[in-house]
C-alpha cells in the first residue's frame, strides 16, 4: 500500500479469495482509508469504477463447504 500511495494512486483494492472478501480503500492525504468491505455474494458497485458491477459469487466460484 505504501509504494502505491508513494506514486499517487488514490484507490485500491485488496482482494482475498480465501475469505471470499474485498476491501476498498482510498488514500486520504498520506494515509489509506478503507471505505468499504464486501463478501460471500455481494454485488460491487465500487471507485473508481461505480459503473460496473460486480457479482462476487462469480469470482469466487462454489463454496466447497456449501456447494453454494
Amino acid at each position: 500500500m505504501d509504494i502505491y500511495g508513494d506514486h499517487g494512486v488514490q484507490w485500491l483494492w485488496i482482494v482475498d479469495p480465501l475469505l471470499r472478501l474485498l476491501e476498498v480503500f482510498t488514500l486520504e492525504g498520506e494515509h489509506w482509508s478503507r471505505v468499504h468491505s464486501y463478501s460471500g455474494s455481494d454485488l460491487v458497485r465500487a471507485d473508481p469504477f461505480p459503473a460496473a458491477e460486480i457479482d462476487l459469487a462469480s469470482i469466487w466460484g462454489p463454496d466447497e463447504v456449501t456447494g453454494e
